[in-house]
């Protein structure tokens, strides 16, 4: 069983257990940050997925981005990936013996992710992840528990382009998501938050729209700018070991501006 992510898109790219793989152009093995605390699950690749080799990038992947941006998410912040990675024939649902042949390499990737979260995007991914029986219409945005994971599901974002008057339902959806990230936010995030807002952003602020220039600022806010700049490149969602010391460089800089 690979170990690595390397190895095991290198698996599933020469993967040939189910039909699929005769009429594919790429395999969609998945995208996004390989340490997120949430995974996004949809149920198959469509027509622009097929061509490009990665999920979710045609109307319905940028419906998805917008609905990430509003919740202060991007693809970099989580792990999009899909039940088949191959895209079956006229984008009809994925048959039963290819999800079968398929969700082992969903697996493996669900335990080097080692996700908090999981959102299915769509009844099919919802029916094969939560449960076999569930209603879409009727059970999107609940919460459930299943093997360690914390799990919901949305429509999926072709559905909604398909009918918008939906929209405002998974609105409130992604703000529950929104909600439950929260709660589960590593204590050291929280003060990551009041350094940044109460420190390093007013030292932002104050080059970017005072027009000053880098020599006349006092030394400490240089200091407060260039940790900002730092911050904002590296930060990583779930990487609590990274947060633990960039708290620390924090405290640290909040001694030297005493």
């Amino acid at each position: 069983m690979p170990d690595t992510w390397e190895a095991l898109e290198h698996d599933c790219k020469n993967c040939r257990e189910c039909s699929l793989w005769e009429t594919r152009t790429n395999v969609v093995f998945g995208v996004g940050n390989q340490n997120a605390e949430v995974l996004f699950i949809g149920e198959g690749p469509g027509a622009n997925e097929d061509a490009q080799g990665e999920p979710f990038v045609g109307r319905a992947g940028h419906l998805l981005d917008d609905m990430l941006e509003i919740i202060g998410l991007k693809r970099d912040d989580v792990y999009i990936a899909n039940i088949v990675k191959c895209r079956p024939p006229e984008n009809r649902d994925p048959l039963g013996v290819e999800q079968e042949a398929c969700i082992g390499y969903l697996r493996r990737q669900a335990a080097l992710l080692r996700p908090k979260i999981i959102v299915c995007l769509g009844r099919i991914a919802a029916m094969r992840i939560i449960k076999p029986d569930f209603k879409i219409t009727r059970e999107h945005g609940q919460w459930f528990e299943k093997n360690g994971f914390q799990m919901m599901a949305v429509y999926h974002p072709a559905a909604l382009l398909r009918d918008p008057r939906r929209r405002p339902e998974s609105f409130e959806d992604f703000k529950g998501l929104q909600q439950k990230i929260n709660e589960r936010a590593h204590p050291c995030r929280f003060l990551m938050q009041i350094a940044y807002f109460s420190v390093l952003c007013p030292a932002k602020f104050l080059h970017k729209w005072c027009f000053l220039d880098k020599n006349a600022i006092d030394g400490h806010f240089c200091v407060c700018y260039i940790t900002t700049i730092l911050f904002e490149r590296t930060w990583s969602l779930s990487d609590e070991d990274c947060c633990k010391q960039r708290c620390i460089s924090l405290l640290l800089l909040l001694l030297l501006l005493l």
